[in-house]
C-alpha cells in the first residue's frame, strides 16, 4: 500500500486547502459583519443601499420606493471600482498604434 494511501498522507495534502478555505470564510464572515446602514451593497446580482440590517435578515433598497429582504449571508459589501489613471491609458493607446485609416494617412513616414 505504501505511503500515497496512508490517510495521513491525504490530511497532509489537503491541510492547505482546508486552511484557505476556513480563511476566505472568516474574512466574508468579518466583512458581512461590519455592515452597517446606508452601505451599498450586493445582493444576488443586484446592487442596493441598507435600509435596516438585523442578524439574520437585511431590507435593501434597490430602487425607489422598492425594497428586497435578503438573507445577510447572502450580501457583500459593494466595492467601488477605481478611476483609471488617464495617463496609463494615454499610454496604453499610443501603444496600441492607430486606430483608422485617417490616422495611419496622416502618420509621418
Amino acid at each position: 500500500m505504501g505511503i500515497f494511501g496512508s490517510p495521513l498522507f491525504l490530511m497532509i495534502l489537503f491541510l492547505p486547502f482546508i486552511f484557505m478555505m476556513w480563511r476566505r470564510n472568516k474574512k466574508e464572515t468579518d466583512a458581512r459583519s461590519k455592515l452597517k446602514k446606508g452601505e451599498k451593497v450586493l445582493a444576488g446580482g443586484l446592487i442596493g443601499e441598507i435600509m435596516d440590517i438585523d442578524e439574520r435578515i437585511a431590507k435593501v433598497k434597490i430602487a425607489p420606493g422598492v425594497t428586497v429582504q435578503a438573507l445577510v449571508s447572502a450580501l457583500a459589501p459593494l466595492e467601488e471600482p477605481k478611476p483609471a489613471d488617464k495617463d496609463a491609458k494615454d499610454a496604453k493607446a499610443a501603444k496600441a498604434g492607430p486606430k483608422s485609416k485617417d490616422e495611419v494617412a496622416s502618420k509621418p513616414s
